[in-house]
């Protein structure tokens, strides 16, 4: 039960952590990405956020318990 818990909460705060840098951080439009639009950076943390849960299930499953 705690297990399943603990991974819903992970997930989330990965897309949790990746909204607020979007939406607060003013160095990924200053230096990371000064010449895309909204969307091009819109969809560059939503490609990061989805490495970052392929990343996070591997390790889930190379990792027992």
């Amino acid at each position: 039960m705690w297990k399943g818990i603990i991974e819903m909460l992970s997930v989330g705060s990965i897309a949790c952590n990746m909204a607020v840098i979007y939406f607060t951080g003013k160095s990924l439009q200053k230096y990371i990405m000064p010449n895309k639009t909204n969307l091009e950076q819109f969809m560059y943390i939503i490609m990061v956020e989805h490495i970052l849960f392929a990343i996070k299930m591997a390790m889930t499953s190379i990792i027992k318990d």
